[in-house]
């Protein structure tokens, strides 16, 4: 069975602003929002890379804006502006897209960020630069940045070199429902502390992938406390409780995702496994179905259901869902294996010894590879094959109450 983890591109104790918050926490939250916002996005980082040397990557942001400041000074539009830093950025500096570079220091060490570092960049560079009005935007798991002032909208998508996309190419593009829409957590220009709760978010998942649980935890509540209806910190605290086993817990964060993102194909997925895993087939069932609707070709979706259809007792369904996955995903060696199990149970032995065989040779090698498939070949009367399967399978280490019987025969 497959769980979709997705450590989005957003990176939870329980923080609250009161009389006894700190000035260094007013700074981090961007409560004071004369702070310097670079410094606010490597404070950040810091708490995670705490060898990150701020001083010094503030020092090379400034000679950036130094150098982009002597070419603007023939600049007469914010069009203009916006191509001569796009220019600098994405052309003299090289900066490319890269899923892993999620934070500034990436930028400068690895020369890449992805949509949440390249946007936390730009703005921080921008800012320098005296605009103001850059904002960012979140659509489905991507931010991106757009110029809003005195009716000028100009969208900035900083994962392909600064390309200016209308509002509508992104709804298409990440194929927005008006349930979305309606949630108004998506498509509007976000405040600085709202975008600092998507960065908090962001290390709160970097920290629960290198099992810093504690402090993950306190990230997701932190990044609720200031924006509580981003979908995608609950993702992050559904997988921490799924983790920990606490199944009930994690489907109730799941059910926070689907309120604010009902369009959330992963969030369907993850919680379609867990009813899965409860006995609530019918349920699991239902997600599966949702999160097929959104993402027809979901391979990983396709084999859970066919799980599901399994423990069901719906062995043409649930060979079809496998047929899917695998046509999807021709190297799926798991949904060959279940799928040669389905057939197995249905008595279909010859197919089911053609897909055993197939798991095997993308890598299946478990004992229980090796036992089914000598039951199959023991079926169609095959009984040298067979024996050589099942004493490979009792070599590997496969029990059976059957065992000495099976051995005795073979001797026979």
């Amino acid at each position: 069975m497959t769980k979709i983890i997705f450590f989005s591109i957003f990176l939870c104790c329980f923080f609250t602003y009161s009389q006894n918050t700190t000035d260094k926490e007013r700074q981090i939250f961007g409560i004071d929002n004369n702070e310097d916002i670079a410094k606010i996005f490597l404070e950040l980082e810091k708490e995670l890379n705490p060898v990150i040397n701020i001083e010094a990557y503030i020092n090379k942001i400034n000679s950036l804006v130094y150098l982009i400041t002597c070419e603007l000074d023939n600049c007469y539009t914010i069009q203009d502006s916006i191509k001569i830093i796009n220019q600098q950025l994405f052309q003299k500096q090289q900066l490319s897209f890269q899923e892993d570079c999620e934070f500034i220091s990436n930028i400068f060490d690895r020369n890449c960020g992805n949509c949440a570092s390249l946007s936390a960049y730009y703005i921080a560079v921008a800012s320098r630069l005296g605009i103001k009005s850059l904002y960012p935007v979140l659509a489905p798991n991507h931010v991106f940045i757009k110029y809003d002032y005195n009716g000028i909208k100009i969208n900035i998508e900083t994962t392909q070199k600064g390309e200016n996309y209308s509002d509508q190419w992104y709804r298409n593009y990440f194929g927005v429902s008006e349930k979305v829409l309606l949630s108004d957590t998506y498509f509007r220009n976000l405040s600085q502390k709202e975008f600092i709760a998507v960065l908090i978010n962001n290390r709160g998942t970097e920290f629960l992938r290198i099992g810093k649980s504690e402090k993950a935890i306190t990230d997701f509540n932190t990044a609720i406390s200031i924006f509580p209806t981003l979908a995608e910190v609950y993702f992050g605290l559904a997988n921490y409780y799924d983790n920990l086993g606490y199944k009930k817990t994690a489907i109730k964060q799941y059910n926070k995702v689907l309120r604010y993102n009902p369009d959330f194909a992963n969030a369907y997925c993850n919680r379609g496994l867990l009813y899965e895993q409860s006995g609530e087939f019918d349920s699991s069932i239902a997600d599966y179905n949702n999160a097929l609707k959104l993402i027809p070709d979901f391979s990983e979706v396709y084999y859970n259901r066919g799980i599901t259809y399994t423990r069901k007792e719906n062995y043409p369904q649930a060979i079809y869902d496998f047929s899917i996955a695998i046509k999807i995903k021709p190297d799926y060696i798991d949904a060959y294996f279940n799928r040669a199990c389905a057939k197995n149970l249905l008595h279909d032995y010859i197919g089911a010894i053609q897909d055993y065989n197939s798991a095997i040779e993308l890598g299946h090698t478990t004992a229980e590879t090796y036992i089914y498939r000598g039951d199959c070949r023991n079926a169609i009367g095959d009984k040298k094959e067979a024996c050589e399967d099942w004493k490979k399978g009792f070599e590997m280490g496969y029990y059976s109450k059957n065992k000495k019987k099976l051995l005795k025969y073979c001797n026979e």
